[in-house]
């Protein structure tokens, strides 16, 4: 590796946001309502008694929005680690809820540790 490519990949690793900031919780509230969308559009196609195939498209073009979406986030500078732990646990919490009351879906004690669990890790962020 040259002298140049070496500070260009250290200039870029030492640019990188490491904390909690407005940019990166909007962007995460983003995600977890498209996530959310997504697998609600494929759960809604799995439980009807006739397919209707709109809920399977617009499951697929909202996983793929997703995708776009992250990658703004990581765009943004936020580290890999930072953007999955807080994107990952409040989708797992925020599909709890939607599987619910949305679904009639019910959590077992394991889950409802786990979603806990997994509340409090985050609140370590701060």
């Amino acid at each position: 590796m040259s002298v140049s490519a070496s500070t260009s990949v250290s200039n870029a690793s030492s640019s990188s946001k490491s904390g909690i900031t407005a940019t990166l919780l909007i962007i995460v509230a983003i995600l977890i309502a498209l996530e959310a969308a997504a697998q609600s559009s494929l759960q809604f196609y799995t439980n009807l008694k006739k397919p209707d195939y709109l809920y399977l498209v617009l499951g697929f073009i909202l996983y793929g929005t997703l995708g776009l979406v992250y990658q703004r986030m990581l765009a943004s500078g936020q580290t890999l680690i930072l953007a999955n732990i807080i994107w990952q646990g409040a989708t797992v919490v925020a599909m709890g809820i939607i599987g619910y009351f949305v679904f009639g879906q019910t959590l077992t004690t394991k889950e409802t540790i786990a979603t806990v669990g997994i509340l409090l890790l985050m609140l370590l962020l701060k």
